[in-house]
């Protein structure tokens, strides 16, 4: 497993200037660095370590018997993977001034990724692999806004090692498959109103959310169910959208494991979770139970069901 380790430090900012607006974005591809300081290209080693953890996830891909699924080709897209611009964000600021996200970001049209070095540094504890499929597929085009891709990539790169039956493989191969039909390859870039009225571009994501939900596709893909269930339990959890805790004003329920309070749901039905509190789950080995409660909430509002007390395997 390779690490990232970059030198960071805090960057002042004044109110407004930490949105990557469109004006940004052109100055940061032209000179290859952002007038705030916080931004640039990243070096030859960060490039390398980068790519290779890409690469190898990609090879994964393959050798587990997802090479080729829709728009989705692994040869392809090993070809491309020098193709994208690598920039990192060593500010702890959002770059799109965003409440719910920290930093990573990825833009289409340009084909450049921006890694925020403080999630590299401190919240990727081994998933890192998911968080740079992420940037790199909506860097390519995938929507990906909300880790549909990225989360199921990853557990299909690992299906052999965890033991999937061919159902639960099938069920993947369909799923993206469906997915790509209904949500073809950009070049553009998304487009975000942010506080203020201003127009901020690109689209990114955090560890924590994709990591978990990663893990609620695995968990879901091991229940034992009729092939037909196991797709509508599939579906559910791919589409669900998860999030970073914002605000305590913000929150309108929440779901509490070994007293500890961790997600929250909004008036939209998001899940809102606090990182360090599912990192802390997971060091006390309670994540299990957690993704079960949470997977039956995610179903519930889904109009479906875990039946009885089942327990990843």
């Amino acid at each position: 497993m390779l690490y990232f380790a970059f030198l960071s430090s805090p960057c002042a900012y004044a109110q407004g200037t930490d949105l990557l607006t469109p004006e940004r974005l052109q100055r940061l591809v032209r000179d290859g660095k952002d007038p705030s300081g916080c931004i640039e290209r990243s070096g030859s080693l960060e490039s390398a370590a980068w790519r290779l953890i890409l690469k190898k996830e990609l090879s994964n891909l393959k050798q587990n018997g997802f090479g080729k699924i829709g728009s989705f080709n692994t040869d392809h897209l090993t070809q491309v993977v020098a193709d994208v611009d690598i920039f990192i964000n060593v500010c702890e600021r959002p770059l799109l001034g965003s409440e719910t996200r920290s930093g990573s970001l990825y833009l289409a049209k340009e084909k450049a990724v921006i890694l925020n070095s403080v999630n590299l540094v401190r919240g990727l504890k081994g998933g890192e692999e998911i968080m740079l499929m992420h940037e790199f597929l909506g860097a390519m085009g995938y929507a990906d806004e909300n880790y549909e891709l990225s989360s199921v990539l990853h557990v299909a790169s690992h299906s052999k090692k965890i033991g999937l039956s061919a159902s639960a493989r099938l069920t993947i191969k369909k799923g993206i498959s469906s997915y790509l039909d209904k949500n073809p390859i950009r070049r553009r870039n998304i487009q975000f109103q942010v506080a203020g009225g201003v127009t901020s571009v690109g689209g990114g994501g955090e560890p924590a959310p994709s990591e978990i939900k990663t893990q609620l596709i695995a968990t879901a893909l091991i229940t034992g169910y009729s092939p037909e269930k196991e797709m509508r339990i599939f579906n559910a959890v791919m589409k669900q959208r998860i999030e970073t805790v914002v605000k305590p004003g913000y929150l309108s329920s929440d779901l509490k494991v070994a007293g500890i309070k961790v997600a929250y749901i909004d008036d939209q039905y998001v899940f809102i979770v606090d990182p360090q509190k599912w990192y802390r789950l997971k060091a006390d080995r309670h994540a299990g139970p957690f993704l079960i409660d949470f997977l039956r909430l995610i179903l519930s509002s889904n109009d479906l069901t875990l039946n009885g007390d089942f327990l990843p395997k």
